[in-house]
């Protein structure tokens, strides 16, 4: 593979000098065709042997799997991102398998009115963007 990929970056920086060197006539965009064509040639030329040979590289079942504590990690970033936009409390996020913890550690400063219910307000959004049963507690 880093072979293929030395002689794509090769092809691609000679096409380059010889873009500079060329003249701009008809010649000039006839020897750009021909590089054209060669660069396209040297990308395509693995595909088609894998093609041919029946060497194609598909990622098998045991090779490919989703990161979840990763994505575990984002939705709690995002979920604690969201709670401070939308409603200005900061919270503690834990994202599992079926269910998301809310904890709220400060509820901040609300306007007039604002502060009722927040908690079922904060559950009914997060709720919203997950299939995942969502719990809220809160302390001081």
């Amino acid at each position: 593979m880093g072979e293929y990929i030395i002689r794509v970056a090769g092809v691609v920086v000679i096409s380059a000098l010889f873009g500079i060197l060329m003249p701009s006539g008809k010649i000039g965009v006839f020897m750009q065709g021909i590089l054209r064509l060669a660069i396209l040639y040297i990308i395509v030329s693995p595909v088609i042997g894998w093609i041919t040979q029946g060497q194609a590289y598909l990622p098998q079942a045991g090779e490919m799997s989703t990161d979840s504590a990763f994505i575990e990690y984002a939705q709690k970033r995002q979920y604690e991102a969201l709670l401070a936009d939308k409603f200005g409390i900061e919270a503690e996020v834990t994202v599992e398998e079926n269910k998301i913890y809310i904890f709220i550690s400060d509820f901040g400063i609300n306007a007039e009115g604002e502060h009722i219910n927040i908690i079922g307000r904060v559950e009914q959004t997060i709720a919203a963007l997950s299939a995942k049963e969502v719990i809220v507690t809160y302390g001081g």
